[in-house]
Order: C-alpha cells, then structure tokens, then sequence
C-alpha cells in the first residue's frame, strides 16, 4: 500500500511543473509588499508636516495641540502598519514555502521522485513473484518425510534403494521388474502413469518397495503417512494436501507419491468423519484421470476397509505376502550382513587423546563371532523357526542380536545369543496373535 501511494504521489506532482504561476499565495505576497511600501512613504509625509506646523507656530498651546494630533494620527497608523508588518511576515513565510516546493518539483527532481516510487513499487511486487516462484520449484511439500528431491528450504532424507534391495518371491520379482520397464517406457515417451495400489501384512517391504521402484524408473519420489493429515485441522490439512498435488502435476520431472497407511485416507465414507471425507474427495479429485505428471503408490495392510470409488482410482493392486522359505533366507543373510557382518569390519580407533577430546563423532567398536554365529548349517534351524515371518520381524532379531552382543563383555556375537532373540520373537507374536490375552489376564 505504501509503495501504492508513493508511485500515485509522483504522478500528481508532474501537472503543477506545467504552471506558469502559483497566482493566489503569490499575489497576496505582492499586495502585502506594496502596502508596507505605503505605509512606510506615509509616515516619513506626515512627519514632514508635523515639522512644518510646529515651526509657524506662535505659542506653547498651539505646538501642544499640534503634537497631540499628530500622535493621534500615527497611533491609526501604526496599528495599519503593524496589521500589513504580519501579512507581509505571513507572505513571505508562504513564499519560502512555495519556493521550496517549487524546487521540490523541478523536472529533475520530480523525474527522480517518479522513477525512484516506480521502482520501489516494480521491486514490491517482483520479490512477492519471486518469492512464489522460488517457494514453487525449489521448497518441498510440507507433507514430505522422505524425498529425492533436493530442496534448498529444509533437509530432506533420502534412502538409496535398490528395486533388487527388495526381497520378493520370484514371480513377484518379476512381475515388478516388468511393470518398472513398462514405467520407464510411459514416462520417456509422455505417457499417463498408472496409480499403483500394494497390499499385505506389515512388514513385508510394500514401502520400500514403492521408493525402490521410483529410483528404479528414474523419478523422484516423495513419501508421507496419511496418518500425518490427522494432525492438522481440516483447513490446514487441505492445504497441504493440494499443495503437495498441484507441486506433483507442476514438477518439471516427473514425480511419484508413496503414500503409507492409505486406508486412513481411503476409508469407506459412512465410517469416516466430514475432515476426512474432504480430503478424501480433494485427493480423489487429482486422481481422477491418469496423467503423465504424477503417480501414487498407495501402501495398507487394510484393503479390506477402502472406499469403492477409491479403489477404482488404482489401475494395478498388487498383494506382497509374508516371505517364503528361501526369501527368508535371503532377508535374513541381507540384515545379518548389515547388522552383524558389517559391525565385525569396524576399525579400531586409534585417534589420539585430543583427536578424540575434540571430536563429537562416537567411534563403534567391532563385533566378535560372526561367522560362526551366521553358520549356514546354523541358520537353517533357525529359518525353520521362522515361519510366517516378514522382513520388520527379521531385522529386529538381528538388531536385538547386535544388542546383546554389544552388552556382553567382550562383544562377542554367539549362537545362543541368535536363538535367545528368536524365541522371545516368536513369544511376542503368539502373544500379538492372541491380543496379549495371557500378559493383560
């Protein structure tokens, strides 16, 4: 509004440069003058009259009345004299004031006026576009917990992941390896994307899955819960979720949204509330039709509970099981490796005692026993046990392995160690399975 105001009072100066005279204040002024110089060439008249009378007069009364008329005569005076003092006193304050104002709007300086207002008003409204531009390409969806893109507002993590990374039966392997060529295809040649639906029991890898996917077809990707909209109120959330959209079908390269728990989001409409049904109508809304812009891989282990028409948004629905024998094995060898493996290759730290006062970087020690804890003959006893496992109830005996080896003395990883963690394993998921029965009885 300022910079508004500026721009309009430099334009309002430019007619009074094309004045040829301020008439009013200024003769006003000139009148003043005038009387002043009247009344100063009255007075020094009278004077000389008063001089001529009093030399002709012939006695002491005479010269009395003579100075009493004349003192009677320049008391009017005076006070006229004294009335045009003021309005010349006035006039000539008017006058410096119009002086500087017409030197205030001289050509020159009024051109400067206009042009600085104009850029001041150019320079408002450029950074507003700017500023929505910048926020356009270059901020992240608040809505992003995991991205590839890279973002100059705010880190942003992001996990290398390999579409072989992902342990699958080998049909279902596959299968992905050919709907990633059939994406790769559709995206270099401007084809719609289809949106993908994965489904199954948690743990499984459907998460991974879907951003491993992304890197694989060379786009980015940008992975949030839907849990995450029931923290914000119905107006935030809408925001969020539309600029999160409208970021997708704008995005210079191409963009997949992974978006976990759906069924929170994707729930039927007569069990869920009006906030949620809005935002499910808005996502359904960007849904609609394919396009080559954007995609969304939808992640539940409750297909059971999405809304119809939801459901009819996803052009392929794919269900990733529990792992089989051998890709328990694989899982199992994949976590060992990173959990235990890899913990036995550290090295040493040998930094001096001030290397290490001054650096913050805590220094692992290596593990001890790994090979002959992950024995092949070993680890097949333990694979029977496993049975119905995913890949989450793997990865946490492994890293309860680690723990425990970490707590020992000399951090050594044993075999008694692995079976500990499994059997306590598989004692919380029969306890899981009966609803924790036995611990709340």
């Amino acid at each position: 509004m300022i910079q508004k105001k500026a721009f309009l009072f430099s334009l309002v100066l430019w007619p009074v440069l094309f004045a040829d005279e301020l008439p009013g204040p200024l003769q006003d002024l000139h009148r003043s003058i005038h009387d002043t110089e009247q009344h100063d060439h009255d007075r020094n008249s009278l004077v000389a009259e008063r001089e001529r009378a009093l030399s002709v007069a012939t006695s002491d009364e005479v010269r009395v009345e003579i100075w009493r008329a004349y003192n009677v005569e320049m008391g009017g005076r005076l006070a006229n004299g004294q009335a045009m003092i003021n309005a010349y006193q006035s006039g000539m304050q008017s006058h410096s004031m119009l002086e500087m104002t017409r030197e205030l709007i001289r050509p020159r300086t009024a051109l400067a006026l206009s042009l600085g207002a104009l850029g001041i008003f150019a320079a408002w409204h450029g950074t507003v576009l700017m500023k929505n531009m910048l926020s356009r390409w270059m901020r992240v969806p608040a809505l992003a917990q995991k991205t590839s893109i890279k973002s100059w507002f705010g880190p942003r993590t992001e996990e290398k992941i390999a579409l072989q990374d992902v342990v699958l039966e080998q049909q279902l392997q596959e299968r992905m390896e050919q709907l990633t060529d059939v994406l790769k295809n559709r995206s270099s040649h401007q084809g719609n994307l289809r949106h993908f639906l994965f489904y199954g029991p948690s743990g499984v890898g459907k998460t991974m899955l879907g951003m491993a996917i992304a890197q694989q077809v060379g786009l980015d990707y940008i992975y949030f819960s839907a849990a995450k909209l029931e923290l914000y109120s119905l107006k935030e959330g809408l925001k969020r979720l539309v600029h999160l959209c409208e970021y997708a079908q704008s995005s210079s390269k191409k963009l997949i949204i992974v978006l976990d728990e759906a069924e929170v989001l994707f729930g039927k409409r007569e069990i869920m509330s009006d906030k949620t049904r809005k935002l499910l109508d808005t996502l359904l809304t960007y849904m609609g039709t394919e396009t080559p812009h954007f995609m969304v891989i939808a992640i539940t282990n409750k297909p059971a509970e999405f809304d119809t028409a939801a459901l009819s948004r996803f052009g392929e629905k794919i269900r990733i099981g529990p792992p089989a024998f051998d890709e328990r094995r694989k899982i199992l060898l994949q976590y060992g490796k990173k959990y235990l493996t890899d913990m036995a290759h550290v090295m040493p730290d040998n930094r001096n005692p001030l290397q290490k006062m001054l650096s913050t970087r805590p220094v692992r020690l290596p593990l001890h026993g790994v090979p002959d804890a992950l024995s092949e003959e070993f680890l097949d006893e333990i694979l029977l046990k496993l049975d119905g496992f995913v890949g989450r109830d793997i990865a946490d005996i492994m890293l309860a392995v680690q723990g425990a080896a970490y707590a020992s003395k000399d951090r050594t990883v044993t075999r008694m160690m692995l079976s500990q963690a499994v059997d306590t394993k598989i004692a919380q998921k029969q306890a899981e399975k009966n609803g924790f029965a036995e611990q709340i009885g």
